[in-house]
């Protein structure tokens, strides 16, 4: 694997510099093999360090050994958290490539256990996923649901598409998010509500019955109009059935 340290050089250090004792650039990194071994807080990060220091010395100084767990804690606490996302998905974008065809999955999501006293997630977020990959390319907080809508252009803006295909719900079913994933040179495969695709459904085959309905009036086939007239209702009841049974 490719050492990300040269993707984080230039990341600022939000400390100040005389109480510097660990480089900035040992702990995000270590912060991110921690995390990609299983590590799920900042005791746990220091414990991996600390079982790992030999190996990570390999390509890290640690000038004043391991860090503390606080440590690690308190300088991503103050580092800029749109810095540290651009550095990460410029080290994401040159160890996993998005391929021809893959597919992007775009969707909101809440993070796990966090909730305020009403029980209401306080932390929603929209992700792309890269199915192939197994991996986050990137993420956008939104301040609530109805919010997906104004988060999800920055989120694609955020990454590289070209050859790809984008699938967003039924929230991101608008013509700016479709013409920009375009714009990207990305395909798309955008969800419909329900409500909305039965009335599309509808719609289309009214359009057919009133061409049916022009054609045969016009040229006089009376029997194949209502032949093909019985053949469109028992379709359009067929469909019906179909979506409230299934």
């Amino acid at each position: 694997m490719e050492n990300p340290l040269k993707y984080f050089a230039e990341l600022r250090d939000p400390r100040v510099e005389r109480t510097r004792c660990h480089l900035l650039q040992d702990i995000v990194l270590i912060a991110i093999a921690a995390i990609l071994s299983g590590a799920s807080g900042w005791d746990e990060i220091e414990r991996y360090g600390k079982a790992k220091q030999s190996w990570l010395k390999s390509f890290t100084l640690l000038p004043h050994g391991m860090p503390s767990h606080d440590t690690f804690n308190r300088v991503f606490q103050a580092l800029d958290p749109v810095e540290l996302e651009d550095s990460f998905l410029g080290w994401v974008r040159a160890t996993a490539g998005l391929t021809a065809g893959e597919v992007v999955a775009i969707d909101g999501k809440s993070l796990r256990g966090m909730a305020g006293a009403d029980g209401k997630s306080i932390v929603p977020m929209v992700s792309a996923w890269a199915s192939a990959n197994n991996l986050v390319l990137a993420q956008r907080k939104t301040d609530a649901k109805s919010n997906e809508i104004t988060a999800i252009p920055q989120l694609l803006a955020a990454l590289e598409l070209s050859g790809t295909v984008v699938t967003i719900d039924a929230i991101g079913c608008q013509k700016a998010i479709a013409q920009q994933i375009v714009t990207q040179e990305a395909d798309y495969n955008l969800a419909v509500k329900e409500r909305v695709a039965s009335w599309v459904i509808l719609a289309m085959m009214l359009a057919v019955l009133c061409s049916v309905f022009y054609a045969f009036a016009r040229y006089g086939h009376v029997e194949e109009l209502w032949i093909t007239v019985a053949v469109l209702i028992a379709r359009g009841r067929y469909y019906c059935d179909f979506r409230a049974h299934r």
